[in-house]
């Protein structure tokens, strides 16, 4: 039940108790709440009333590590707010869960975050829900770990909690990769980004596959190649161009770009997807194909290449997760 306050509460025991009743009168409990639960003090000893009829307070005895004691009749009763009652508002402020644990009948003012749905929801009134969003739930990357192939004048920022990365302008090819050993599969790599949008051609940025014993390396992200792309392009190494795959454009993903793209990288040990996503749930495959298609990839990481002597590269990676 909702914990309730009121201001400068007090007022006497009226008979003696022992240490294991469960109701008690007192003098006046005109000024407590008359619904919801409280916590009183007497003594020493916390107590949690959950009903108030009349005079008589019904309560649980020995709250937060308190132990139940005999109370004289005189003895003074004072509302108090206790490091329970704070813990327990703000549980009943903010929780978090999956969509269908949300309380059934929330408190005004309350915030539930959806785990498995990209919507805040809030009670505007008791017992009632609203929902906005979309909103999307970011695991910030922890660069330790990655190591840089080709950095040249490349850098990158996480000191905000998101990464940016910046790549120098370049004239041809020359992909700037941040990589780490890949899981053992299968694993799911997945990224929330948004690239830095502008009017030149030829630059990319997004996720990557690498092989270490020869530099071969997929790459699968935004890049601008005579119009806003998504695509899977190979390179036979960071500045040797294979072929491109694969591509949509952002228009035929209905404009995802605008603020950010979900990418996904599957391997499941048998075959490789690169995924396409609007909200980070729900899943679209772009490309599928055999695991060692091209080459089997040992290392995974992100990258940005600019091919264009006028623009550098950068965007902003909101999330990393290795599932």
């Amino acid at each position: 039940m909702t914990e309730v306050y009121s201001n400068s509460v007090a007022t006497l025991l009226n008979g003696a108790i022992n240490n294991s009743v469960t109701s008690l009168t007192v003098n006046d409990a005109s000024t407590f709440p008359t619904s919801g639960n409280f916590r009183i003090i007497i003594d020493s000893e916390i107590m949690l009333v959950t009903g108030v009829s009349g005079n008589v307070l019904t309560v649980t005895r020995g709250q937060e590590s308190t132990s139940a004691a005999s109370h004289s009749n005189g003895a003074s009763v004072s509302s108090i707010i206790t490091k329970g009652s704070l813990e327990k508002f703000r549980s009943e402020i903010f929780q978090a869960g999956n969509y269908s644990g949300r309380p059934s009948s929330p408190n005004k003012g309350q915030l539930y975050l959806i785990d498995d749905g990209p919507t805040l929801n809030q009670s505007p009134s008791n017992g009632n829900w609203k929902s906005y969003g979309p909103i999307f739930r970011f695991k910030p990357i922890v660069t330790s770990g990655f190591a840089w192939i080709n950095q040249g004048g490349a850098t990158e920022d996480s000191s905000d909690g998101v990464l940016i990365l910046s790549v120098p302008t370049n004239s041809g090819d020359s992909l700037r990769i941040r990589k780490k050993t890949a899981p053992t599969p299968p694993y799911k790599v997945i990224t929330f980004f948004a690239p830095t949008f502008k009017s030149q051609n030829f630059y990319n940025i997004g996720l990557c596959l690498r092989q270490s014993s020869d530099g071969k390396v997929i790459f699968f992200g935004y890049y601008r190649n005579n119009g806003s792309l998504i695509g899977v392009v190979r390179f036979n190494s960071p500045t040797s161009f294979n072929s491109t795959t694969i591509t949509r454009t952002t228009n035929d993903l209905g404009g995802c770009c605008i603020k950010g793209f979900w990418l996904r990288i599957e391997d499941d040990n048998t075959n490789r997807k690169f995924q396409l996503s609007v909200d980070g749930i729900n899943w679209t495959d772009l490309l599928s194909e055999g695991r060692t298609t091209f080459m089997t990839a040992d290392e995974i990481g992100y990258l940005g290449n600019s091919n264009n002597t006028s623009i550098g590269v950068d965007g902003t990676f909101y999330h990393w997760d290795v599932q």
